[in-house]
């Protein structure tokens, strides 16, 4: 299940922000509840999934957005390219 909620997740991030451009927590946090209802769990879903990012250097915070970090950008669409 988690694996699915993930999928939906990053695809919501391409589809709306595509590559390169700065990610709005705040605006995605209110689609994702959109889309799963339940507004603790989706909220705690995406900050987890921005929490690893972040970890592993793929999104840099700046202030209430987060973006793609330039070495990783073309790592990103590999993945997307394979999902």
């Amino acid at each position: 299940m988690r694996s699915k909620v993930l999928r939906i997740l990053t695809k919501m991030i391409f589809d709306i922000y595509g590559f390169g451009n700065p990610i709005n927590q705040v605006f995605l946090r209110k689609k994702v509840i959109e889309k799963f209802g339940e507004k603790d769990i989706s909220s705690r879903s995406l900050r987890n999934l921005f929490s690893t990012l972040v970890d592993f250097g793929i999104l840099e915070k700046h202030d209430k957005d987060y973006i793609v970090g330039l070495l990783n950008l073309k790592l990103m669409n590999l993945m997307h390219a394979t999902c």
